[in-house]
């Protein structure tokens, strides 16, 4: 079988998670993996840091909410 990104044949592949599956990317190779894998912890990351601040901006909306 080949990498359903790359079309690189001859490795093992790795089944995705269904969640990041689609319907033409079900299995790729490792190299693959790993891009895949940076890419989805760089938007978690992305996300946590718009959390936080999405948190802190309510909980200072909450302190002057009550103060005033």
């Amino acid at each position: 079988m080949a990498c359903d990104i790359c079309g690189k044949t001859g490795e093992t592949l790795e089944d995705l998670k269904s969640e990041y599956q689609t319907k033409d990317i079900k299995q790729i190779c490792s190299k693959c993996l790993c891009e895949t894998n940076d890419h989805i912890w760089k938007l978690r990351k992305m996300s946590n840091k718009m959390n936080e601040s999405w948190t802190r901006r309510f909980m200072e909306n909450l302190k002057y909410k009550f103060s005033t």
